[in-house]
């Protein structure tokens, strides 16, 4: 998505979703953030949107803290590529209670 291959970007996040296997719940969340990724590209906010914060709250309750801090830093983005600074701000101060050592 960074380099500007949407379709790749969507092809490849789609393809890892289905070689995932269902007891790898740290792959199974990343790809579904990355597809978050996608989606949020392509203009599908609320799909995006969701998949983000499903991903936050999976690591979040099996306490995959980096991975968390990942997925919020994704969800931030989002909110303010969106204008919803306020929504943002309370991902990045959620980042920052989790790790205030290394979330700005």
């Amino acid at each position: 998505v960074s380099r500007g291959k949407v379709d790749e970007a969507e092809r490849l996040a789609l393809q890892a979703m289905e070689t995932v296997g269902p007891e790898d719940q740290l792959s199974k969340w990343t790809t579904r953030m990355a597809l978050g990724v996608v989606r949020a590209a392509q203009g599908r906010d609320a799909e995006a949107e969701q998949l983000l914060t499903d991903s936050v709250e999976a690591f979040a309750g099996n306490g995959m803290r980096c991975a968390e801090l990942q997925a919020l830093e994704q969800l931030t983005k989002f909110l303010r590529d969106r204008g919803r600074n306020d929504e943002a701000r309370r991902q990045e101060e959620r980042a920052h209670d989790l790790a205030p050592g290394i979330a700005a």
